[in-house]
């Protein structure tokens, strides 16, 4: 009995054994098992990891580390597209979860709400981070979730609601990658809430503390955005040029590249901006594309490169009908057209966007360029009732642009004090936009023209300092002309010296050259003369010093010539060379002129309707050479017909005046009078000329009379 009791001792002490090294096997295998996954996990290779916690969670179900795991498994689904596996997954493990286990239930409502931000499904995500931040307010994981739900709502384009959760969490949050993302996020939201100066005050300090390539790239591209939209220009280009130097082939780079162009274009420097936008629209499609275009249409616009510039608007329209930009882009082609004259194609492109663009916004918009067609085609009085409609806006801009075609109709109208009054209106609206750069650059003209020469100088210098707008160069050059007429030729020398030898602004230093010619044509310098001229015109195309510069260079070379030969090259000219509207009715009225002189009164009155056909906004102007025509070759009958018949201020008083002079040559005195009384009963900047005939006629019809 001993022995048989001893044997079966001796078989449990074996089995005890047999148990423990089973034991410790399987416990080996488990850890090797689950070392495999973490392993897997953490170098990232996805495809792995979730077929090894596959076969852990089969084969060791009840394991302590099955939780971790099946989060593995989630989370790798997750990062290999497969965002609905993933959260079955994470379904499955809360099951598994006990209801008092805070630290998982954090974890995992945390990642639930990541994998269904990241897969769009935001409603959610929303209460994943939202069951989070309630039901475990106090969690290491509730700093994450906060932004996570800062970033649902950013997608929801709620940027006010998203605002507070980053901002308490940039609060709470002294240092380290969340703090960084929250002030990140934040910054970002005053940016998209146009809140610049706040934008810029929470990314500088972040910017001094970000660490790596990709957080400074962002980083900086935000506080390039918010220099932007400060009108900081330069800070803003600096900003852009080091996302590209920190992470070039990131796609922070790509908007960098974007970014830098647009600040080109906006501060005038289209020869820099041009390149820029070009580059990045040669790039895979970004979020700028319309952007691009558009600057790159208007740069080449200003560069003279018209077919190139109306190419890229059109192919704009064409890709983004609905983008606001392309009901600018449509604006610039109109204007364009009109500009060239063709006054129908442009009322087609505005009539198309009104079309296309049928809020009311919009169609307050295209009141200003359909105003400026029916200025140009003539009518003065129905672009300025137009106007009127637009400058009742309540858009500032609009108001504005509508201000200052009122003060340019009142300039067509010869009312240079109403056009003054307007274009202070126009200022006054918002001093330092491009549209009040330009009403101030009015103001100055006008002055120049009333003989007011020190008042205008102080004005084009106010304007030439405002480098982000166009009319800039048009200041620097039209001041130019102040100082001239102040009497100041070395100071307007001097001027023009700088402004030819602007490295980052060929086009302006080339119209510059215009100038310096009649600088050389005062220092009876014919040579370098000539030498200007052609600089003007090859680098300055279109524009208009290089017609002024063609006109001068064709009289200086054809003043040794036989006497017609300056009007025999003219003519060549006229039916050669390619011209705005504007330009070609001025040549025929520099030929008319020119046979006037000569007494062919007939080429003379030729040359004089054909301006009056191709740019009726100087019709009474055209008009008036022709009735003068007739009367100075003595069709008095005729010449009294086509003064009667003007009608645009400020000829028509002209024409008036005239035809009362010849009335009174024929001594059809009541006639005469009749005039003088109805024009000296109207608010005209004549009205004391008119007064003074008509008290002459009087006089001398009286002494007659005696």
């Amino acid at each position: 009995m001993p022995r048989t009791g001893s044997l079966r001792s001796a078989r449990a002490g074996l089995i005890l054994i047999l148990l423990s090294a089973w034991a410790s096997g399987a416990q080996a295998e488990l850890a090797s098992s689950y070392a495999a996954v973490q392993q897997a996990f953490l170098r990232e290779d996805f495809e792995t990891t979730a077929v090894l916690a596959q076969r852990f969670l089969t084969q060791s179900p009840a394991a302590p580390e099955t939780r971790r795991v099946w989060l593995w498994l989630a989370l790798s689904l997750h990062r290999l597209q497969r965002s609905s596996d993933a959260l079955g997954e994470l379904d499955q493990l809360k099951l598994r979860l006990a209801k008092d286990d805070g630290l998982w239930w954090s974890e995992v409502l945390f990642w639930e709400g990541e994998v269904c931000r990241q897969s769009f499904q935001m409603v959610r995500a929303a209460r994943a981070y939202r069951h989070l931040l309630e039901a475990y307010p106090e969690s290491t994981w509730g700093p994450q979730a906060e932004i996570g739900l800062g970033l649902v709502l950013l997608h929801q384009q709620d940027v006010r609601g998203a605002l507070p959760h980053f901002h308490r969490v940039a609060l709470r949050e002294e240092s380290g990658a969340v703090a960084v993302d929250a002030k990140l996020f934040e910054g970002f939201c005053h940016l998209r809430l146009q809140d610049y100066r706040e934008a810029a005050d929470m990314l500088e300090p972040l910017l001094e503390q970000a660490q790596g390539p990709e957080l400074i790239a962002q980083t900086s591209l935000y506080l390039a955005e918010a220099y932007g939209g400060l009108k900081r220009y330069d800070e803003a280009a600096a900003a852009y040029l080091r996302v590209r130097e920190a992470a070039p082939e990131s796609s922070w780079a790509g908007v960098a590249l974007f970014g830098l162009g647009w600040t080109r274009y906006q501060q005038a420097r289209c020869e820099e901006s041009v390149p820029l936008v070009t580059q990045y629209l040669a790039r895979p499609a970004g979020d700028h594309q319309t952007e691009a275009l558009f600057a790159q249409g208007s740069c080449l616009l200003r560069a003279g490169k018209d077919t190139e510039a109306m190419a890229s608007l059109r192919q704009l329209m064409a890709k983004d009908p609905g983008h606001p930009l392309a009901l600018d882009a449509g604006v610039v082609i109109a204007d364009f057209h009109r500009r060239w004259g063709q006054l129908e194609a442009a009322k087609s492109v505005l009539h198309t966007l009104l079309r296309l663009h049928l809020d009311a916004a919009s169609r307050e918009r295209l009141q200003v360029p359909l105003a400026a067609i029916a200025l140009d085609a003539g009518n003065p009085v129905q672009a300025k009732t137009i106007y009127e409609l637009a400058a009742a806006s309540a858009n500032p801009a609009i108001r504005q642009a509508a201000l200052n075609g009122l003060g340019e109709a009142q300039i067509v109208m010869g009312d240079l004090a109403a056009a003054r009054h307007e274009f202070e209106r126009a200022a006054a609206v918002a001093p330092e936009t491009p549209l009040g750069a330009y009403a101030a650059y009015q103001l100055g003209r006008i002055h120049l023209q009333d003989g007011a020469f020190d008042d205008a100088v102080t004005m084009f210098e106010r304007v030439a300092a405002m480098p982000q707008a166009s009319i800039a160069d048009d200041a620097k050059l039209t001041l130019v002309v102040a100082y001239l007429n102040q009497g100041d030729e070395e100071r307007a020398a001097r001027a023009l010296e700088g402004l030819r030898q602007a490295p980052a602004n060929a086009l302006l230093a080339a119209r510059a050259a215009y100038y310096a010619a009649l600088l050389a044509l005062n220092r009876e310098e014919p040579a370098e003369v000539l030498r200007l001229c052609q600089e003007a015109i090859a680098g300055a195309p279109r524009t208009d010093e290089a017609f002024e510069a063609q006109l001068l260079l064709i009289d200086v070379q054809s003043s040794e010539q036989p006497g017609d030969a300056m009007a025999r090259r003219l003519r060549e000219w006229y039916q050669s060379g390619t011209f705005s509207a504007r330009h070609r009715a001025k040549l025929a009225v520099r030929l008319g002129d020119l046979a006037r002189q000569a007494d062919a009164h007939a080429d003379a009155i030729s040359w004089y309707d054909e301006a009056l056909r191709i740019w009726p906004t100087d019709r009474g102007e055209s008009m008036y050479r022709i009735a003068s025509c007739y009367e100075e070759g003595g069709d008095l009958e005729t010449a009294m017909a086509w003064y009667q018949r003007i009608d645009q201020p400020p000829w028509r008083v002209r024409g008036g005046l005239a035809l009362a002079k010849l009335l009174e040559r024929q001594e059809r005195f009541d006639a005469a009078e009749a005039i003088y009384q109805e024009l000296a009963a109207e608010p005209i900047p004549e009205a004391n000329v008119v007064e003074e005939r008509l008290a002459a006629l009087r006089r001398e019809r009286r002494e007659s009379a005696q």
